[in-house]
């Protein structure tokens, strides 16, 4: 199953104000359906990919996941979070906990700019 949480360039979901606008950016979807729409295809035997840019947006991804996580299926079954930019640092330590894998494409980063 893939997903996207968040869009790109001047409405990244972040915890904090833009320097330029009065926003912190826009989810395309609450914490609430993200948690069922990854469990659902995880409980479904699919591996879930979800575009997450801001670490807004990467934190409510990793909490989908950790819902929907059970150690048993371990590495069989994986979270793969596509871009994943501009993370916090404690967001560091939960990816490590979950079969995750960070789909990073470079040529991206040049378009937040």
């Amino acid at each position: 199953m893939r997903q996207l949480i968040s869009s790109m360039k001047s409405t990244i979901p972040q915890y904090e104000p833009y320097e330029d606008k009065d926003t912190t950016g826009l989810l395309v979807m609450d914490q609430e359906t993200a948690n069922k729409r990854v469990k659902e295809a995880y409980d479904a035997g699919m591996d879930v990919a979800v575009h997450a840019i801001g670490d807004r947006a990467i934190d409510m991804i990793l909490t989908a996941f950790e819902n929907a996580y059970d150690e048993k299926k371990g590495w069989k079954q994986r979270f793969y979070l596509i871009h994943g930019y501009i993370p916090r640092k404690e967001s560091y330590e939960r990816m490590k906990k979950l079969p995750l894998v960070v789909v990073s494409q470079p040529v991206f980063i040049m378009n937040l700019m």
